[in-house]
């Protein structure tokens, strides 16, 4: 979505392609607060401390409006929401872990590809058990 001017694709404050692209996949995507706001990005190596307290505040968000994943196409938002759960939890306790997922990962599952092979197991927070759960895989 950024640089809007340039990208010219869906609206930046309130974008609604990657919910109508997983909703058509099979997902249930959840409306909430901070669902466009910023990770930290760049600031992940120079300035750890706020990325941590961003992504505290998106993963608390998220779980309070009833997610039990996040899905993202950026790979900044990957790497901070993903790996950095056991620094924010250190940080701020009180958030369950939240798979983190690329929209393409959660595409191929609905398509029927193998875990495997979509690189879930290189995932910081596993999403095993909520895909058991959701009958996705055995």
């Amino acid at each position: 979505m950024r640089p809007p001017e340039i990208v010219a694709f869906d609206v930046p404050e309130h974008p609604t392609c990657m919910d109508a692209v997983l909703a058509a996949a099979g997902a249930i995507p959840v409306d909430w607060p901070y669902k466009t706001e910023c990770c930290g990005a760049g600031l992940s190596i120079t300035n750890a401390d706020v990325v941590c307290r961003l992504g505290h505040r998106l993963l608390s968000m998220a779980r309070q409006a009833g997610a039990d994943c996040l899905a993202v196409a950026c790979p900044m938002c990957q790497v901070n929401l993903d790996l950095r759960q056991t620094d924010i939890h250190r940080a701020y306790g009180g958030v369950s872990e939240i798979p983190v997922l690329y929209v393409t990962q959660l595409l191929g599952l609905a398509l029927g590809l193998a875990p495997e092979a979509l690189g879930l197991d290189a995932l910081s927070v596993s999403p095993t058990s909520l895909l058991r759960q959701n009958g996705v895989c055995a």
